[in-house]
């Protein structure tokens, strides 16, 4: 009877168990059933400017829209661009007909796009009279262009499409309402990535051609550029009375500063108290800053500035004179006593030299009479 109870009571624990597993479980799935899906990070992998056009389910941007001078599939490809104006002259009884600028987009647009792939062609005017109409042209550039002369032969093919009578009539109405004056385009060589810069330098487009200037910082004709570097040994020499500061660009300064210092690094002499720092040369109390690639250059160096000293205080020039000057006066008087004394004291002397003189008299005449 007693192992019959004990088996009962190991069953409905047994059982009891069973059930809380289960209920667990049942949680467990419901909740991993009514959770919030995750939107996944989209990722615009667009360049130079570009905004995605569709993403895939996992976020990754599949196609992008690229902005004017670009191209490819992420805007990766830099488009030749062209920049330039055309002029016309409008008669005057014709000034008030409007200028198609459509137009002339679509005839500048007939013209480049047989014979490049990727053209884009933008157009505004302005003026009632002379009309300026300005030209935008991008392109992928021929592997046969070299430089901005290149382009010549299209411009050339550009102006006689617009001095076309056709073409004036499509763009005033009438091919006598206005006349072809000239046209005028230049290579953008710099946003065109036509130029050999270096990567320290910058790219300055000039018409029929480009500059490079290096940047601050460093030198060079633009195609190369080198850090500026100077020589604590060649900076204007520490003056006396002074110590010296070596400070980096960033304010840092140096306890022991280097032979080879970078770009920016300021040199600082600071004179003892009483003493003023001054231009060696013009005696200027405001110096040339002493700084690395800075300007005017010293000695031929990479550092700026001149000699420097360290001149007396107007202060202290007034206390030294003073000083001399009082110590003058008290010379005078003291001297004057010591010449007033030894006077006396001679005085004294010759008449202590008389008297002695007059008894030794006195003695002589008292014997020789007695």
């Amino acid at each position: 009877m007693l192992v019959y109870r004990v088996t009962l009571f190991l069953w409905c624990l047994f059982g009891l168990w069973n059930i809380i597993q289960a209920q667990s479980t049942n949680g467990a799935v419901n909740t991993a059933t009514t959770s919030t899906p995750t939107t996944p990070t989209r990722m615009n992998r667009c360049h130079n400017g570009g905004d995605c056009k569709f993403y895939n389910e996992s976020g990754y941007c599949l196609e992008c829209i690229c902005t004017v001078g670009f191209s490819g599939t992420f805007c990766e490809h830099v488009l030749t661009k062209l920049v330039g104006e055309a002029f016309f002259t409008k008669k005057v009884n014709s000034s008030l007909i409007p200028t198609n600028s459509t137009a002339i987009q679509q005839l500048i647009f007939d013209v480049v796009s047989p014979s490049k792939t990727n053209t884009t062609v933008m157009v505004s005017v302005s003026g009632t009279v002379n009309v300026i109409a300005k030209i935008t042209i991008c392109f992928e550039r021929p592997y046969t262009w070299r430089n901005f002369t290149s382009a010549i032969p299209l411009q050339q093919q550009i102006e006689a499409k617009l001095k076309e009578p056709t073409s004036l009539a499509l763009i005033f109405g009438n091919a006598a309402s206005a006349t072809y004056t000239n046209l005028n385009l230049d290579v953008q060589e710099c946003v065109s990535m036509w130029h050999n810069c270096n990567k320290n330098a910058q790219c300055i487009n000039i018409p029929d051609g480009f500059r490079c200037i290096c940047d601050r910082g460093f030198s060079g004709d633009g195609v190369t550029c080198t850090a500026i570097k100077c020589m604590l040994s060649r900076v204007p020499e520490l003056p006396t009375f002074a110590t010296r500061k070596v400070i980096t660009h960033n304010g840092t300064e140096l306890t022991n500063p280097p032979e080879i210092n970078s770009f920016g690094t300021v040199v600082e002499y600071i004179c003892s108290k009483h003493y003023i720092l001054a231009d060696a040369v013009t005696s200027s109390t405001d110096p040339t800053v002493i700084e690395c690639g800075g300007s005017p250059k010293y000695a031929g160096t990479n550092w700026s500035g001149n000699r420097v000293t360290c001149n007396i205080d107007t202060s202290l020039k007034i206390a030294i004179i003073i000083s001399v000057v009082s110590s003058l006066i008290i010379i005078m008087v003291l001297g004057g006593f010591l010449v007033d004394y030894c006077v006396r004291r001679e005085k004294k002397a010759k008449e202590s030299r008389r008297l002695k003189e007059e008894d030794i008299g006195i003695e002589n005449d008292n014997f020789h009479h007695p």
